[in-house]
């Protein structure tokens, strides 16, 4: 028999190095962790050969999830109208007959399975405030067309991408009315970051973040990036995506004066608005704002000479509705909040006033573990800043499904649950409430089933989301706030 005749031409010195290449890459998918870098490429073998256990639970169905959300929705507005006598206005505390109820005791709030809303003070008679009570008001304020209800939401890259925002942002504004896009850092923390209804382009800006402070005085301002330039050319320039539903009409730059300080010029379709000084004693921080009928494109500009330090720019509608503010810190940790001067973070939280700030972080602390001063460090970070603002409610949402592999089957880092119980006991313990993230995507080993999910919902290394799990995993946020909005209006009515 005569032997295998490659055909002229045939590239083999090619197709060796793509054997080779296809080999190594083999090989490396299968070695245990935290050698393995190519989790996807192993479930690929691993899915083809059928070798595999898998465990964990399948993720939530979205139609299942919104068809719920469309259920409490229709409840909430499909209601029989009071009687002018029966009409009683919007009220905190217990009613009377109500029986005891303990601080720290956890509110009972029918379907939800992944919220904790803990009682900040007990009575004998029933508990006086929930620690969701002011973000449910400014919600129920804001049904009747009394006033903005603003959310801040810090993440690390779980909200990367506007992924998880984007979708709450819509459904709330889509519920109670539109009030803006919200607040944009000077520059994103990384330049592939997006916002679904905002393009945002910065140039010529020197930043410093929270995340790795280099100055003595650590003013990060409500997003956690400090602006800086000298003279003229920096600009950063928002203008509103191809089909967004979104309509400013006020502007609002958060900023920082100093002794050496510049000008910047406040711009709307290239129209300048206000010319700001930013000389003078810094203080703990500024804002200038400007008002007009409609724009598409807001910028701010450098003026000629000084120093600008500028950490941020709000853009919002003047009617009643809802603004969340999506601020992704990849990379970040939970800790890294006590990095800004406390302070100054007390001081713009006042300034941009949120009903609800949301602290959604955990996956970075997977990776090293957590400081020996994480618990006494965010702990005094959190109290202090509901001391500061004791209408506002917080929430921390606690960190998703990140997996090692174990006697041959895929399961939960141990470090996860870890987290979950110090994040847990750290909400629960400041008077905030807690969102249990792991629970909600599945659980044990969920984040390999969002991968095998089609459409995926997970990508190849088993720790970020895509766009649709975003979509999936806000769904499930908004339907357990939902949940919880409808428990308290039960109670202040």
């Amino acid at each position: 028999m005569s032997g295998l005749k490659i055909p002229t031409g045939f590239p083999v010195k090619y197709a060796k190095v793509f054997i080779i290449f296809g080999c190594i890459v083999t090989v490396i998918a299968f070695l245990p962790p935290p050698v393995n870098r190519l989790p996807s490429v192993r479930l690929f073998f691993e899915g083809l050969l059928r070798v595999q256990p898998r465990k964990g639970a399948r993720p939530p169905e979205f139609s299942k999830v919104t068809d719920d959300i469309s259920r409490i929705e229709e409840a909430l507005t499909v209601k029989k109208a009071p009687k002018k006598s029966e009409v009683k206005s919007v009220r905190s505390g217990p009613r009377k007959g109500k029986h005891p109820v303990a601080t720290g005791a956890i509110e009972s709030i029918a379907g939800a399975k992944f919220l904790l809303n803990p009682c900040l003070e007990g009575s004998d008679d029933g508990c006086r405030r929930w620690a969701l009570d002011g973000f449910y008001h400014a919600l129920e304020q804001t049904s009747e067309k009394k006033g903005i209800t603003r959310i801040g939401y810090f993440g690390d890259s779980i909200i990367a991408l506007d992924k998880v925002t984007s979708f709450l942002r819509t459904k709330f504004q889509e519920r109670f009315g539109n009030s803006g896009p919200g607040f944009f850092q000077m520059v994103p923390l990384w330049k592939w970051l997006k916002h679904a209804q905002i393009a945002l382009h910065g140039r010529e800006w020197e930043t410093e973040t929270m995340l790795f402070p280099k100055r003595k005085r650590k003013y990060f301002g409500y997003g956690g990036v400090l602006a800086r330039t000298i003279g003229p050319g920096a600009t950063t320039t928002l203008k509103i995506r191809d089909g967004a539903k979104t309509a400013p009409n006020r502007m609002e730059v958060y900023y920082l004066k100093n002794t050496e300080g510049g000008s910047f010029h406040i711009k709307v379709d290239d129209k300048v608005l206000a010319t700001v000084d930013t000389r003078g004693p810094m203080g703990l921080g500024a804002t200038r704002e400007v008002r007009f009928q409609s724009g598409s494109s807001f910028t701010v500009e450098a003026g000629k000479g000084g120093v600008l330090l500028l950490t941020g720019i709000v853009l919002e509608r003047t009617d009643p509705g809802v603004v969340l503010d999506s601020m992704s810190l990849t990379g970040g940790r939970l800790i890294h909040f006590t990095k800004n001067n406390q302070a100054h973070f007390n001081h713009v939280l006042g300034q941009r006033r949120p009903n609800l700030i949301i602290f959604h972080f955990g996956i970075n602390e997977a990776d090293t573990g957590i400081e020996p001063d994480y618990v006494e460090k965010v702990g005094a970070f959190l109290r202090s800043i509901r001391a500061a603002r004791p209408g506002m409610s917080c929430l921390i949402a606690g960190p998703s499904d990140k997996v090692t592999k174990k006697y041959g089957t895929y399961v939960t880092k141990s470090i996860i649950h870890y987290i979950i119980k110090v994040q847990k006991q750290l909400a629960l313990t400041s008077g905030c409430a807690f969102f249990n993230t792991w629970e909600a995507m599945g659980g044990e080993a969920s984040i390999v089933r969002w991968h095998e999910h089609r459409p995926r919902l997970a990508i190849g290394d088993l720790t970020h989301i895509t766009d649709a799990g975003g979509d999936l995993l806000g769904s499930i946020i908004y339907l357990e706030l939902m949940k919880g909005y409808i428990t308290a209006r039960r109670r202040m009515r």
